[in-house]
């Protein structure tokens, strides 16, 4: 059921609904509560009481693409692998029992590890079958839309996260002392009910959101050096009631084809630390093969 329905059937306040379950539900995966199940809703938090001590929200200490992307791709590279950047995947398929993946030409390999996210999964596998398989090509897909704005000073005097109720601000962080220390102020924002605007121009997203920040006491536009817009539509397995059976496992019935991403069967459902999972579970899954 929907985490609105179980606060229903608990009797939990219209007050802690409000303030922290809706909060929780749009600021962690963009749902509304009537739409998000409760049973990922709890699913998040469940791994950490085991280590309650050491749950957290937390900032990286710069961009994702330094503190994550260049160290994997240095390691590769130290050991003999091989990357190539921006070229798109037109396809796979078999061909004499050898996947191939095809992109401006054709390369081929015993094992192929698919890790990308679920629209582009659902895209390349769309002429494969197997029991797996039909349960990617069945999962539902929601959006995101990430806002960053770049500021000629701090919009808070803290680098936090703040989860919000009653705007189109499910959350949003200051990172320009953490993430961002080059940065005069920057601020990320993550929108509630993405598809409610994936279609919008960015001026009229940003517009939304300047609108939705004064409401909150945070006046900006003065201070507005550069802004930009992320959209990311249908690109993550949706969170709704019922869908949670439909997550494939890493083996995805087709012999060398193996399965990685956050929306794969692992314990922290679709988050970094799932995704990271899951590619340790392709890892071992072709070396026990």
């Amino acid at each position: 059921m929907s985490i609105l329905d179980y606060c229903h059937e608990l009797n939990i306040s219209k007050r802690v609904i409000e303030y922290i379950v809706t909060p929780l539900s749009t600021g962690i995966f963009f749902l509304p509560k009537e739409k998000y199940t409760a049973k990922l809703f709890f699913g998040l938090f469940y791994p950490s009481l085991y280590h309650p001590i050491s749950l957290r929200i937390g900032a990286y200490k710069g961009g994702m693409s330094e503190v994550i992307a260049k160290p994997i791709a240095n390691k590769i590279k130290e050991l003999g692998g091989k990357i190539i950047l921006n070229t798109k995947v037109e396809k796979i398929y078999l061909k004499n029992k050898t996947w191939c993946v095809f992109t401006n030409k054709e390369i081929q390999t015993n094992y192929l590890v698919l890790a990308t996210d679920i629209l582009n999964t659902k895209e390349l596998v769309f002429n494969l079958d197997s029991k797996e398989i039909q349960k990617i090509k069945k999962i539902p897909t929601t959006s995101a839309i990430t806002v960053q704005l770049e500021l000629s000073k701090p919009m808070m005097s803290l680098d936090r996260t703040t989860f919000t109720t009653s705007t189109i601000l499910a959350s949003f962080t200051e990172e320009s002392r953490s993430t961002f220390p080059n940065s005069k102020g920057r601020v990320s924002i993550i929108l509630a009910n993405p598809d409610n605007y994936i279609k919008l121009t960015d001026k009229e997203i940003l517009n939304k959101v300047l609108i939705d920040l004064e409401k909150l006491n945070f006046l900006i536009k003065d201070n507005l050096l550069d802004y930009r817009i992320i959209r990311h539509e249908k690109k993550f397995y949706c969170f709704s009631p019922n869908n949670d059976y439909l997550r494939p496992n890493t083996d995805s019935g087709i012999k060398g084809l193996v399965l990685a991403g956050d929306y794969t069967k692992q314990k922290m459902y679709a988050t970094m630390e799932g995704a990271v999972i899951s590619g340790l579970k392709a890892f071992k899954f072709i070396l026990d093969n």
